[in-house]
């Protein structure tokens, strides 16, 4: 654990969906494309999953 006398100053970040991240100063940056192909092969996946049914050979 950190004593708080040294902590010096703090920063706040906020993750949302059209930003990867806003700090507390203003600064943003954006989604990394290597994060949204993976969103949509994992969404793609899920579906699969979903239409299967348990006990089935599929």
């Amino acid at each position: 654990m950190i004593p708080t006398n040294n902590i010096k100053n703090a920063v706040g970040v906020d993750v949302g969906l059209k930003e990867f991240l806003t700090t507390n100063t203003g600064e943003t940056v954006s989604v990394p494309n290597f994060y949204r192909k993976a969103q949509s092969n994992l969404a793609r996946k899920q579906r699969k999953t979903d239409r299967k049914e348990i006990g089935s050979n599929n």
